[in-house]
């Protein structure tokens, strides 16, 4: 048969993290679209949890990002 390319999973995962980053990505605007509704504010505990929200999702989208391009960088390799 046809050998199999050593860089199939490598590939497999590069594409999984861009899907998931993607998604965070996603999430990170879907949440600054309620912060920029200016009735929000007038619930302080919403409006708190809700930049509570924002930071976790910043952070879950750039490790995303690190690990995606982690995993480039060894494709390239």
């Amino acid at each position: 048969g046809k050998p199999r390319d050593p860089t199939q999973g490598l590939r497999w995962k590069i594409e999984r993290a861009e899907r998931d980053w993607e998604a965070a990505e996603a999430a990170v605007l879907e949440v600054q679209g309620h912060l920029a509704d200016s009735d929000l504010y007038r619930d302080p505990d919403r409006a708190a949890a809700l930049v509570a929200e924002y930071e976790t999702a910043k952070d879950t989208a750039a490790a995303l990002m690190a690990d995606w391009e982690r995993l480039s960088a060894q494709l390239g390799d």
